[in-house]
């Protein structure tokens, strides 16, 4: 059973049916976000519920309702304004789903929503997306993903990495100039960077181990295969370390955001052995052809 505190002033809701499996449809969804740079990861995965949070103030869950159907319900808050239509369109895109329309509601203040995911698509009308989590409860849940079960009082992207890197017995690498460009990182949703290190760390945890392909990470929001010449040949100490002599070059990477603001736009660089994934970089883009 989920709860949400319902705000005092209309919402977007947009619902959709499909008969794909649910499955399929968070695998689409996924995708969807991640073309349109949005977190494409779940937040939430039950056996008959799935929970994306692909943007502060927007929450998209996708549950198996009455006869099988998969319902998807896209929310966000009012002051989301015109990003909501980018949302929709990713669940419109996903094919072969009925949309229902009729989709703001408003509900007096102190009343409360509640949605179970066994509820029938002719349930009361959806939640509204939940507030943020603040930012040391987010980190703690990722520490969590990673079997990381006790508390810790991590506030900053490099405070989680610290964690990691400790705590997981050498399965990360993040070499000191890595760790200060964690430190100094302007990034403003630094929770997702971290996001994308946890899921990497649990690809290479389950195997096949070394794995580089698009196959594997091709789901990670805003990721890419290489480098580009450019970066690889001129501008390559931004994008490699020396670990114990050994060279590792982050050809594998997640960009997130837009623009070069080190504020809107940031990276995570991996490289990886049988042993261990190494950080390469992460926070502000390193240079390129643009630069």
């Amino acid at each position: 059973m989920v709860h949400h505190s319902a705000p005092s002033s209309p919402f977007h809701v947009r619902r959709f049916f499909s008969r794909r499996h649910l499955l399929d449809v968070g695998r689409l969804l996924g995708l969807a976000l991640h073309l349109r740079r949005y977190v494409s990861l779940p937040a939430e995965s039950l056996p008959t519920a799935l929970r994306f949070e692909p943007d502060a103030g927007a929450t998209i869950l996708v549950r198996v309702a009455e006869g099988g159907m998969c319902e998807i319900l896209v929310m966000a808050d009012p002051s989301y304004g015109s990003r909501f239509g980018l949302l929709v369109d990713a669940a419109r895109s996903i094919g072969r789903v009925r949309e229902l329309r009729s989709e703001k509601g408003v509900r007096s203040p102190g009343s409360t929503w509640s949605l179970s995911y066994e509820d029938s698509p002719a349930a009361a009308p959806a939640p509204p997306a939940k507030p943020a989590a603040p930012t040391g409860l987010a980190y703690n849940d990722l520490l969590r993903r990673l079997g990381i079960t006790r508390a810790y009082n991590v506030g900053a992207l490099h405070g989680f990495l610290n964690v990691v890197e400790e705590q997981l017995g050498g399965q990360l690498v993040v070499p000191g100039c890595v760790m200060r460009q964690a430190r100094d990182c302007a990034f403003k949703r630094p929770v997702d960077l971290a996001a994308i290190v946890t899921e990497v760390l649990r690809i290479h945890s389950s195997g096949p181990q070394g794995a580089c392909d698009k196959a594997t990470f091709g789901h990670l929001p805003g990721f890419r295969l290489n480098l580009s010449d450019t970066q690889l040949r001129r501008f390559r100490s931004d994008y490699a370390v020396v670990v114990d002599g050994v060279e590792y070059v982050g050809r594998l990477h997640c960009t997130l955001g837009s623009g070069f603001s080190p504020s809107t736009c940031a990276s995570v660089h991996w490289a990886s052995d049988p042993v261990r994934v190494v950080l390469t970089r992460i926070g502000e883009h390193g240079r390129n052809a643009q630069s």
